[in-house]
């Protein structure tokens, strides 16, 4: 993995820990607030309110961070797209128009939870 970031173009390189950088900036302070404080009006309940039980309190963590990652594979695939573009020419086996298929995507992938905390607010 790091080799392929020494063979990226440098402006690529730095544009990458850019984002990357900003991401962390985003991302770290609303986990300590989930850890430490919880969400408006304490619901969710901080998670430090479960230190006196490991598993609780670590399957807690675990659960944010994972919402977390799901959140952040939103916004690559947003800015990204999926991995597998079809080819020019093909139609990769799809039906609809890409402006429906694009449509279709983003409104299912929505949370709408209204999760203060929580890193889909991203």
């Amino acid at each position: 993995l790091l080799l392929l970031f020494l063979l990226l173009p440098p402006v690529l390189l730095l544009l990458l820990l850019q984002v990357a950088g900003a991401r962390h900036g985003a991302l770290f302070p609303r986990f300590i607030v989930a850890l430490t404080r919880g969400g408006p009006g304490g619901l969710p309940r901080p998670i430090e309110i479960h230190a006196h039980d490991p598993r609780r309190y670590v399957a807690d963590m675990l659960a944010w961070v994972h919402q977390a990652l799901c959140g952040e594979r939103e916004f690559i695939v947003a800015v990204f797209g999926e991995g597998s573009q079809p080819r020019e020419g093909s139609d990769g086996g799809s039906k609809q128009p890409p402006a429906a298929a694009g449509a279709a995507a983003a409104g299912a992938g929505g949370s709408g939870s209204g999760d203060v905390l929580g890193p889909a607010a991203l």
